[in-house]
């Protein structure tokens, strides 16, 4: 992995660890403190708000990042010009997402829903400015600010919620949403806006390339989160409901720590010009290669200690979701994979073919989930989640072969599948079901990382070159 990427990356990874960390101690405190009916209405309110937000969270950020790598001497004029059409926008969309609330409620077949809905929209706007600050720090690769700003966020939004929420409730926790993101803002913005530069960039061309990243991410956010919904809708037993969000809500560590690496690889690719097709290109596949190395590696040693890690996390009655979070911990790798492709796709200016693939995989698992769930319940949507996963990813990597070049060898690919299923069958094999059991994790971990140096597949020198200081 070349300088730039490692270091924007361990930069970026870092912030997310902050933003992780405080978010799954606002989940964990919840989870214990409100029990599983309560909170798995907290799981569901937020799955809600996160997928409405992430037409703002990315489209316009995005191309605010990859234009301003593009023409950095006119980047103050393209950030002044990305916030006034984010934050009109947003503004629709908050109008929008508060006069439906009353049918999501009762397409959730929870009514009582409503209002909470409602008062969430009140976050759509500062999410949407806080989206913009952190594609003008991506744009400028000032990839260490950009973690700041994404740590501070997280951590306010933790205390928020965590100190509110034992009075308030779940209102405490919607508090937390409008309010966290402001403060963000207020921190950030003003060294965003000093550079007064002048664009001749127009409002179209920003539009135009971020509305197919708006519909590609849209569609990767319901795939993420289709299940959980689904569940809300055909299953009556709340505490079922509340388990599943749980196994979700773990299930998507990977997913935050590694798409740091997809946030990345825009703007560098975006800036490359023309060394897409040489060095930069190279780095990026090999880039890709390792992270896909990793997070099955992190997969594989997660899947068979699920019910330890339910135990320790959230309690002895959450690991009723066992098999679910092993399943999604599988399916969500696929989805940060896929992520990461396809931004290294935007950086090259192909964002439409993420977008198409995106919505067909979206439909294929929508009839999945629906099926499977009927039959089978929790368990179902969360295998629906997997195969949707990796029918996506699969196709995804076929079709950017053209642009991206090779990115899993199928030489790779069964390397790191049979690493990753020694390490599984040898989990489940030792004790895994209580929460002392996480100690097995470091040596099934040691020990997927020398089966790929035995198979050939990652190198010592590779390995040394993630921790080695090289010029950015």
């Amino acid at each position: 992995m070349s300088g730039g990427l490692r270091h924007g990356f361990v930069f970026l990874t870092l912030g997310q660890v902050v933003f992780i960390l405080t978010g799954y101690a606002t989940h964990i405190f919840l989870a214990r403190s409100l029990g599983p009916a309560a909170y798995g209405t907290y799981g569901v309110l937020l799955s809600v708000l996160s997928t409405v937000c992430l037409v703002l969270t990315t489209g316009i950020p995005e191309a605010i990042a990859k234009f301003a790598a593009e023409k950095p001497l006119e980047a103050g004029g393209i950030f002044a010009r990305g916030i006034a059409l984010q934050f009109r926008f947003s503004l629709l969309l908050a109008v929008g997402y508060a006069l439906l609330s009353p049918i999501i409620a009762r397409a959730l077949h929870d009514p009582s829903l409503t209002l909470e809905l409602c008062i969430t929209a009140l976050a759509v706007p500062s999410v949407a400015l806080y989206a913009v600050v952190l594609g003008a720090l991506n744009g400028q690769h000032r990839f260490f600010a950009q973690a700041l700003v994404v740590g501070g966020y997280g951590a306010a939004r933790a205390l928020l919620i965590i100190g509110l929420s034992p009075a308030f409730h779940i209102w405490g926790a919607v508090i937390g949403f409008v309010v966290a993101p402001l403060i963000a803002i207020v921190f950030s913005l003003p060294s965003i806006l000093k550079n007064r530069s002048v664009s001749e960039l127009d409002s179209r061309a920003i539009w135009l390339f971020a509305r197919p990243v708006i519909a590609f991410t849209l569609a990767l956010a319901f795939l993420m989160n289709l299940d959980l919904f689904i569940v809300k809708s055909l299953i009556s037993d709340p505490d079922l409901i509340g388990f599943y969000a749980a196994a979700g809500t773990i299930a998507k560590v990977p997913y935050f720590f590694f798409s740091a690496l997809g946030v990345v690889l825009l703007p560098i690719v975006s800036s490359a010009a023309g060394e897409v097709g040489g060095q930069v290109l190279g780095a990026v596949r090999n880039a890709i290669r390792l992270t896909f190395a990793v997070a099955l590696g992190v997969a594989a040693v997660a899947v068979p200690l699920a019910p330890a890690v339910l135990e320790l996390l959230y309690g002895q009655r959450y690991t009723a979701s066992a098999l679910p979070l092993s399943l999604l911990i599988v399916a969500n790798t696929f989805y940060t994979l896929t992520f990461i492709v396809s931004y290294a796709l935007n950086g090259l200016g192909k964002p439409a073919l993420a977008m198409r693939l995106g919505v067909i995989g979206l439909v294929i698992q929508a009839v999945a989930a629906l099926l499977l769930t009927r039959l089978f319940g929790p368990v179902g949507a969360a295998s629906a989640s997997c195969a949707g996963g990796a029918l996506v990813l699969s196709a995804l990597v076929l079709a950017s072969r053209p642009h991206l070049g090779a990115i899993f060898p199928l030489r790779s690919l069964l390397r790191v599948a049979l690493s990753g299923s020694l390490v599984v069958i040898v989990g489940l094999v030792l004790p895994h079901r209580h929460a002392a059991a996480l100690l097995c994790s470091v040596p099934l971990a040691l020990g997927y990382v020398m089966l790929l140096i035995l198979s050939g597949e990652m190198s010592l020198s590779e390995l040394a070159s993630w921790v080695r200081r090289t010029p950015a």
